[in-house]
């Protein structure tokens, strides 16, 4: 397992450390033999995350807020309310942002960041999802449908990984309209980049729930929502059949690390050249949700 994860800031051009919350028990959990036979057989499982997800939505949890904001770096100012103001800790896990903290790019041929998150962009080829680093994945035993599957293969797969200090509201990255979200069962593994690289079968493995969103600039876009361990819940908090704008609310993740993955067809966008580049180079790239991260394949470059 590496000693550090590291990822580019996309507004400073810098490259950073990820700050990993709670980085000592990942690692004993998936380095020992002990921590894997206990993550395996029973952290992993459901219930562990709706029993500790349920410890988080009671007025007990609350005395954590201090110390998760303190220890994590969470700008206490972007929230819409002070982080005393929650009545427990999923509460502010699932915080609302004051709306001017997250400008939607108003470009109607700009494809946006869908969450706050550290960003991958990779190729479909093959029925594959191929990382530089860590385990490829078959579409079809992701999505769970061989028609679907071949729809989207060609094209890109966007992959936001959401870590605990980062917002946890996903949003739709184009206007359309959406359909149901139908859920696949699965585990509660973590996706944290050190537990990727073991080439762990985490994405197909997990819970997820995925949804398609029909766009007449993008096409047919599939947006998939990963949990991972000690998720509580998945929530969607749209309203399928009924028209949405790009950036409009579409759910939020209670406490855990979480990714949205996103799939688009062949053809159909460029993505930024500076996420292309960093993907290349198996390196991820924090965004923050309504940044443009593609546009419309036939419109010009910016």
């Amino acid at each position: 397992m590496s000693r550090e994860i590291r990822y580019v800031d996309r507004r400073t051009g810098k490259t950073e450390t990820e700050v990993v919350y709670g980085e000592g028990a990942l690692r004993w959990l998936y380095t020992t033999a002990p921590g894997r036979l206990l993550e395996r057989s029973l952290l992993s499982r459901r219930f562990i995350s709706v029993l500790y997800g349920r410890y988080l939505a009671t007025g007990l949890s609350r005395r954590k807020i201090p110390d998760f904001v303190r220890k994590l770096g969470i700008d206490p100012e972007e929230s819409e309310r002070p982080p005393d103001d929650y009545r427990c800790f999923n509460d502010y896990f699932t915080r609302k942002l004051k709306p001017e903290r997250r400008p939607i790019d108003p470009d109607p041929e700009a494809f946006v960041s869908s969450a706050d998150g550290r960003l991958l962009v990779l190729p479909c080829r093959d029925g594959l999802v191929l990382p530089v680093k860590g385990r490829q994945f078959t579409l079809e035993r992701f999505l769970r449908d061989a028609e679907l599957a071949r729809r989207f293969n060609g094209g890109w797969c966007v992959i936001v990984r959401l870590c605990p200090a980062d917002y946890h509201r996903y949003h739709f990255p184009a206007e359309g309209v959406p359909g149901p979200s139908r859920r696949i069962r699965g585990r509660y593994r973590s996706v944290n980049p050190l537990v990727i690289e073991q080439d762990l079968a985490v994405f197909d493995e997990n819970q997820r729930e995925v949804s398609l969103l029909q766009s007449e600039i993008f096409g047919s876009l599939a947006l998939i929502e990963v949990g991972a361990i000690c998720v509580g819940r998945i929530v969607q908090t749209y309203a399928p059949g009924v028209p949405v704008t790009k950036g409009q609310e579409k759910g939020y993740f209670e406490f855990g690390g979480s990714t949205q993955v996103l799939l688009i067809e062949e053809g159909r966008v460029e993505i930024d050249a500076d996420l292309c580049a960093n993907s290349a180079s198996g390196i991820e790239t924090r965004v923050m949700m309504g940044e443009r991260i593609a546009r419309k394949r036939d419109s010009p470059a910016a």
